[in-house]
C-alpha cells in the first residue's frame, strides 16, 4: 500500500473532527512541500461527502482555510527573501547561501516588475496550476505585493477551485477510481502545458541573451 493510500485509509478511519483536520493540514502542506498531493486529499474528502455522508461545508471550509494558510506562509518566506536582498544580508541565519546568491537584487527587481503587471492574474490562476502554486506566492512576497490584495485574489481562486473539485467529487459519487483517474489526467495535461511554457521561456531567454552578447 502506498503512503497516499495509507493516508486516505487513515482519513476513512477518522470520520470526525480529526478527519477534517487532516484535510486542513494537507491543504497547508501542499504549499510548503508541493509534491504532497493536497488536491487528491481534498478530492477524497469530496468523495466521502457523496459516499459516506461527510459534511460538505466542513470539507469545503477546512480545505479552503488550509490553502489560504499555506499560501500565506509562502508569501512571508518570499517577503523575508525581499528584506534579506534589500539589506544585502541574504535570507538571514540558517538559509542556504546558494539560494541567496541566485536571488540577486536584479532578479528580485525583475520578479517585482512582472508581479506589478500581472500579479492579480497569477494569483487568481494559482489553484489551477498543480505543482507550481507555491512559486506565485514566493514571487508575490519577494516583489512586495500587498498581502491583503494577495489574500483577496487567492481566496477567489481557492473558493472557485474547491467548489469545482468538491462538486465534481460529489457528482461522480462513490466511484473513487474514476474520480481519481479524471483528476490525474487533468494534472498531467497541466504539467505538460507548464513544461511547454517553461521550455518556450527558456529558449526565449537564451535567444535574447545570445543576441545581447552579439
Amino acid at each position: 500500500m502506498s503512503s497516499l493510500d495509507s493516508l486516505l485509509s487513515f482519513i476513512i478511519q477518522n470520520e470526525n473532527i480529526f478527519g477534517y483536520s487532516i484535510l486542513f493540514v494537507s491543504s497547508i502542506i501542499e504549499y510548503i512541500f508541493p509534491p504532497f498531493p493536497g488536491d487528491t486529499v481534498t478530492l477524497f474528502g469530496a468523495f466521502l461527502v457523496a459516499a459516506r455522508g461527510w459534511n460538505f461545508y466542513w470539507v469545503f471550509s477546512t480545505a479552503t482555510l488550509g490553502s489560504v494558510v499555506g499560501s500565506s506562509i509562502d508569501y512571508f518566506i518570499g517577503h523575508r527573501i525581499r528584506i534579506g536582498v534589500a539589506n544585502n544580508t541574504g535570507l538571514g541565519k540558517g538559509i542556504n547561501s546558494r539560494f541567496t546568491r541566485f536571488l540577486t537584487k536584479e532578479r528580485v527587481d525583475y520578479i517585482k516588475n512582472k508581479i506589478d503587471r500581472y500579479g492579480p492574474a497569477y494569483i487568481m490562476l494559482n489553484r489551477f496550476m498543480p505543482g507550481i502554486r507555491a512559486f506565485f506566492f514566493f514571487a508575490a512576497g519577494a516583489a512586495g505585493m500587498n498581502f491583503l490584495k494577495v489574500t483577496f485574489y487567492n481566496l477567489i481562486s481557492v473558493i472557485v477551485w474547491n467548489l469545482i473539485i468538491i462538486s465534481v467529487g460529489i457528482f461522480i459519487g462513490s466511484n473513487w477510481p474514476r474520480l481519481f483517474s479524471i483528476f490525474e489526467a487533468y494534472s498531467k495535461i497541466i504539467a505538460a502545458l507548464i513544461v511547454l511554457v517553461v521550455a518556450f521561456l527558456l529558449v526565449k531567454f537564451l535567444f535574447f541573451k545570445k543576441a545581447k552578447e552579439n
